[in-house]
């Protein structure tokens, strides 16, 4: 009976290690966002990944018109939210979007970034 509670403490313990594996950080939205610079269409790449019109407005209405990093920012941090993705798997969705759209070097060095399986914070 008493290992139950020590036990339940011990798993309570992990689940923010296992979350910040999981989620998408502000340093993996910076990270893609920085290689989706070069992309021009940010409202195709977000189409790509079946971000709504209404959300692609959102996104805009958070930048001001120049701030392109603000904008591709946001669009990865909302794929991230919407998705509920492993960062790999964004970044993997990401980069088979950017290749769809004639990106591939972008698309490779998003794939490198995040390699399945690797430790990479």
């Amino acid at each position: 009976m008493a290992r139950r509670p020590v036990l339940l403490f011990y798993s309570l313990l992990l689940i923010p290690s296992l979350l910040r594996v999981l989620a998408c950080t502000s340093k993996d939205v910076n990270r893609i966002a920085d290689v989706l610079l070069e992309v021009q269409d940010w409202k195709g790449l977000a189409s790509e990944l079946d971000i709504k019109i209404g959300d692609q407005n959102a996104i805009s209405s958070n930048c001001r018109d120049n701030e392109a990093k603000c904008h591709r920012r946001s669009l990865v941090q909302k794929y991230c939210d919407a998705s509920g993705l492993a960062v790999e798997v964004v970044a993997e969705n990401i980069a088979q979007a950017l290749e769809s759209m004639g990106h591939k070097k972008q698309a490779n060095i998003i794939k490198n970034m995040f390699p399945a399986g690797a430790e990479h914070r």
